[in-house]
């Protein structure tokens, strides 16, 4: 009765409740240096969840998408759901480079977003400051969004800093940044992701 009469039986707001999002916009900006306000996070279904919701607000069956091989399994499984042509440039499993050169000449018309995952499911890569820089002179260049999955961001090795694409010059303007509580603090069954992006563009995936 007490809940009902304080408004708390109907739907949840689509983004996540606001005192979640506002405590998720803290963190963000403390730990990962992107100025962040509550309207500009959402809290999703898992990390994946988010994911889902930012390709299905971006990309339209028919548009290529660049991911880093190897790369995490479901996110080629949810471009392939939606109709997107995946586009891989190779990780060296020597030494865990990035050819640039490539990752440019695989840019077409249809190219819409590269998407990183750093720390790096499967290979544990870590993407360098300079490396961040060098994949968002070439975003910016060729008119692209980026995504990136930070679900890993706290797991490094020592020696290895983790670095938010999105901290980076201007680079939280065409950037969704997505993590989660699931890996960090062993909470995979409550299924919580959240990402950070403009408010126009986290409105567009709290409705997808």
């Amino acid at each position: 009765g007490k809940k009902m009469q304080e408004g708390k039986n109907i739907y949840s707001p689509c983004a996540g409740i606001m005192p979640l999002r506002e405590k998720l916009a803290e963190k963000i900006t403390e730990y990962n240096h992107i100025p962040t306000t509550a309207e500009e996070v959402m809290v999703g279904h898992g990390s994946t969840g988010v994911f889902t919701c930012a390709t299905m607000s971006l990309l339209n069956p028919g548009d290529e998408v660049i991911l880093f091989e190897p790369f995490y399994g479901y996110h080629k499984n949810v471009l392939d759901i939606i109709g997107v042509k995946v586009k891989a440039v190779a990780i060296n499993l020597n030494d865990l480079s990035i050819d640039f050169e490539q990752l440019k000449s695989v840019c077409t018309e249809r190219t819409k977003a590269i998407i990183i995952c750093t720390p790096n499911n499967p290979t544990g890569k870590v993407f360098s400051k300079e490396e961040l820089l060098q994949i968002g002179h070439i975003a910016k260049e060729k008119g692209l969004f980026v995504i990136t999955d930070e679900i890993y961001e706290y797991i490094t090795y020592p020696g290895y800093e983790h670095v938010s694409f999105a901290s980076l010059e201007d680079f939280k303007d065409f950037t969704i940044s997505m993590s989660g509580f699931s890996k960090t603090y062993n909470m995979t069954g409550w299924r919580l992701g959240y990402a950070r992006g403009t408010p126009a563009l986290i409105e567009k995936m709290s409705y997808a």
